[in-house]
């Protein structure tokens, strides 16, 4: 018992820290059918992760006489699986959605500005851009996880 706690530190310790920016919130799981899945899912029948409710939030807030983007992006991940088996290979995508929004808004959040106005504008278009972040992400999880790509936006 002793090894595995240790083991398990260990792997837990190699992580990368938690951004406070990006909130995931617990997984609703719903085992059910694959014409249910099919119907929620569009191109599988074993299971998908749709993330519902991602929202972005930002603004501008001042630091050393600089104005820099704070952002928060949250989530609803919803999980359909026809067999508990899937659920690990779920659990990846919410994986990978955490990381890329992390890197993302740590992006985002590099940037400073002169004054409020250029802060605001650029939080502008960050916002516009979002949308195509977000199928960015599904993109490249689909075709790390499932060696596939999306089917369109």
């Amino acid at each position: 018992m002793r090894n595995e706690l240790v083991l398990t530190c260990c792997l837990l310790s190699s992580l990368p820290a938690a951004a406070s920016s990006v909130i995931v919130r617990r997984a609703n799981v719903t085992l059910t059918s694959a014409v249910a899945v099919r119907a929620a899912c569009k191109k599988v029948e074993t299971a998908c992760t749709r993330f519902e409710a991602v929202e972005l939030y930002c603004e501008c807030a001042l630091k050393d006489d600089r104005w820099t983007p704070r952002v928060r992006i949250e989530v609803q991940p919803r999980m359909y699986i026809t067999s508990l088996d899937y659920v690990s290979h779920e659990f990846s995508h919410i994986f990978d959605f955490k990381n890329a929004m992390e890197r993302y808004a740590d992006k985002v959040e590099t940037r400073s500005f002169v004054s409020q106005v250029g802060c605001d504008s650029f939080l502008g278009e960050t916002r516009a851009r979002f949308t195509n972040v977000l199928f960015a992400f599904r993109r490249d999880s689909m075709m790390r996880r499932d060696h596939e790509q999306s089917s369109g936006r």
